[in-house]
């Protein structure tokens, strides 16, 4: 009989590893939900409730970003569900200009998630439409979101980035002071 696996049990300060045969290693399996250590002895596989490994930083970013979004965007607007429009709240008539372009742009993204909209991406004109503030305040306001990293510029639209949407939420929550 081939004994692939291996189970470490831990005794009075001692660690045994105890070959099993793999009937016995998926009764187991099945039936023990914390296992320390698991080891299979053809191939060096080794599993451990503390193992790290690089599969521990894999994220479904869709989700991630579904609820950093969610969070950011309840208290200030509402989306049209056939309209896909926006829909302020009374918080977001009290945001700054800059606040607004961000939770703006962060909508917009919200709808490309959600299939409103084709893009993610904003020409100051839409982003003037949708926030209230005016278009030439919108472009100084954009140049100087894209010069402090929370949205990327690509000629002439503007969106903010997945890996900035942390950095959105320290600004919009008062985290971050404005230079």
């Amino acid at each position: 009989m081939a004994w692939k696996f291996s189970i470490a049990l831990e005794c009075w300060n001692h660690l045994y590893t105890v070959p099993v045969p793999t009937s016995f290693y998926s009764f187991l399996m099945a039936r023990t939900p914390r296992i320390i250590y698991l080891g299979y002895n053809g191939g060096g596989v080794e599993m451990s409730e503390n193992q790290q490994t690089l599969e521990n930083l894999l994220v479904d970013e869709q989700e991630i970003s579904e609820e950093i979004l969610h969070d950011l965007l309840s208290e200030y607007i509402r989306i049209g569900q056939q309209s896909g429009d926006l829909i302020p709240q009374q918080p977001f008539r009290d945001l700054t200009a800059k606040e607004k372009v961000v939770v703006v742009l962060l909508s917009q993204r919200a709808r490309n998630e959600l299939d409103m909209v084709e893009t993610e991406w904003m020409t100051p004109t839409e982003i003037s439409e949708q926030s209230g503030v005016k278009k030439g305040t919108i472009y100084p306001t954009v140049r100087e979101l894209n010069n402090e990293g929370e949205v990327e510029d690509d000629d002439g639209s503007y969106r903010i980035p997945a890996h900035s949407l942390d950095q959105v939420r320290e600004y919009l929550e008062g985290g971050e002071d404005d230079e």
